[in-house]
């Protein structure tokens, strides 16, 4: 849509079917909380989250522990959709408001990308309108999985040429690799989570899962975006626009292994809740009955309901075997550089992370809001060009154009890099959980410097939380590292001075000790 605005016409490619037309897939049931700055990307283009009613608030979490369930306030402006719901949401947005300027083509699957010749090649293609549509309008492909192409002119069946492409292909991004192979420079470092889960989908609620000081069914809450916009709250099932009732909150379940997971929630058009366990790497190997599964989860998650147990176990067993094996839960990808020839990359693509901060499809979003500036930029320096040479505009675009990929790289590779960095510290929390490990040590120091700041104003600076705290806001991620890095050398620098007073106070001790021998002796030993 950032690129139909900028007066291109767009062709995005999906290797699977529209949502609308297919089966809901069962291995993606997740949550996608979008937070202010997701939000931000979507309100930029006029796009009011509460009209739309997948959407609800996830503005709390209940947490569920050993000494019993907690609410957690969460960012007010957090909305939350399933995967599937998201995407329909984003091509539904795209076919109403570029109608004319947007094609999508699904069961599109990328064959290769000549950057040299600017051509894409896909071996399936089928028609880019849902049923009873004649119109050939497309929209946002799902988050991650597409290739989005700005043509240059009508292309032949399967070959596309194009002025801009944007590889938003995922993980195992197929125009990262072209780039790669294009330029071997560029570097790509990918580290997998070390997780991997399961779905199920609409348990029953089980009695006592909301905290007493929750909302009751009836009471409502308050839905609000980023562009102010808020809808009136109501149950589960509820219309467009509104928010979240009792039992549509996350549910997280704690486990004694750091690593294991079991998350739920309760989406607008499902009465019942679905979720995800999530377990080391090979933590499933050795399930494979409903009973394997049934002991796991009553020996890792204490505080789930005992209702549920039975249930989720049951479709756990069938899910594996129907997948064969568990998804992994993500990826952090950092790339060295997020353009090439006509090129650029967003998403997984460009930055892949996990999910541990909540930020996937925020960045992705926000990422596509940075290539939205950079071709707004570029129009008008064409506009300018054109004026100050007399030349024909359409020569001065195609040169502001070109310059596109290298100026959305310079605006976002070092948040792109950060955010990696947010990752890859967030996994020491439950990766080695010690003060030996330096990842570790800075996450406590700044949250407890931050946290200090705000029962002793005035003491680092610092206005409102401490900035990790703040990811989900449009604060840019080079930001909070830079922040975190400035904490970890004020945490260092009081460590030392800790230090320097305990050994002050060791050596005044053996000072005074060797002073009264000497007082006894006539001298000091040793001398």
């Amino acid at each position: 849509m950032y690129l139909a605005r900028a007066g291109f016409a767009v062709d995005v490619f999906e290797r699977l079917p529209e949502p609308s037309c297919m089966a809901a897939d069962k291995r993606r049931a997740y949550m996608i909380a979008l937070t202010e700055r997701g939000q931000a990307a979507l309100t930029a283009l006029g796009i009011d989250l509460s009209a739309h009613g997948q959407a609800h608030t996830s503005g709390a979490i209940c947490l569920h522990t050993a000494l019993g369930t907690h609410r957690l306030s969460c960012a007010e402006s957090s909305v939350g959709f399933t995967r599937a719901d998201l995407t329909q949401m984003l091509i539904d947005e795209a076919r109403s408001r570029y109608p004319r300027q947007i094609t999508l083509h699904f069961g599109a699957k990328l064959a290769g990308v000549d950057l040299e010749g600017q051509v894409a090649t896909f071996d399936e293609m089928t028609s880019a309108a849902p049923p009873g549509d004649i119109s050939s309008g497309g929209g946002a492909g799902n988050l991650g999985d597409g290739v989005v192409g700005a043509k240059a002119e009508a292309a032949a069946a399967r070959n596309f040429p194009y002025d801009l492409i944007v590889g938003a292909d995922g993980a195992n991004s197929q125009v990262r690799a072209a780039m790669q192979e294009a330029d071997p420079s560029l570097r790509v470092d990918v580290a997998d989570s070390g997780r991997e889960y399961l779905t199920f989908h609409s348990i029953p609620p089980a009695p006592g899962m909301e905290p007493p000081s929750g909302p009751s069914p009836s009471s409502g809450a308050t839905a609000t975006t980023t562009g102010g916009a808020a809808g009136a709250a109501a149950g589960a099932g509820g219309g467009a626009g509104q928010g979240a009732g009792a039992g549509q909150e996350l549910h997280l379940f704690a486990s004694g292994d750091p690593r294991a997971m079991l998350s739920a929630h309760r989406s607008c058009n499902d009465p019942g809740f679905s979720g995800m366990v999530a377990l080391e790497a090979g933590g499933f190997d050795e399930l494979v009955t409903p009973a394997d599964f049934e002991a796991m989860l009553k020996a890792k998650f204490r505080q789930a309901p005992a209702e549920w147990v039975p249930l989720v176990a049951a479709q756990l067993s069938a899910a594996k075997a129907a997948a064969g094996r568990p998804s992994s839960v993500g990826k952090r990808i950092r790339v060295s550089r997020l353009d090439g020839r006509a090129a650029i990359l967003v998403g997984d693509a460009a930055h892949g992370v996990t999910p541990v901060h909540g930020q996937g499809a925020n960045s992705a979003l926000e990422s596509c809001a940075v290539l939205g500036a950079a071709l707004s930029r570029a129009a008008a320096d064409a506009a300018a060009a054109a004026k100050a040479r007399g030349s024909g505009l359409a020569q001065a675009r195609a040169a502001a154009v070109a310059a596109v990929p290298a100026a959305f790289d310079a605006a976002r590779r070092a948040d792109a890099h950060a955010l990696a960095a947010l990752d890859e510290k967030a996994h020491a929390l439950f990766e080695s959980p010690s003060l030996f490990n330096a990842d570790f040590r800075d996450m406590v120091g700044h949250v407890s410097l931050g946290l200090l700041s705000r029962l002793m104003p005035g003491s680092s600076g610092r206005k409102g939380p401490p900035e990790l705290l703040q990811i989900g806001s449009t604060l840019p991620y080079s930001d909070i590292v830079r922040a975190m890095d400035r904490d970890a050398r004020a945490a260092k620098a009081v460590g030392q001075a800790l230090a320097g007073a305990v050994a002050a106070v060791g050596l005044h001790s053996l000072a005074g000790a060797a002073a009264a021998a000497a007082a006894t002796t006539g001298g000091l030993p040793g001398l």
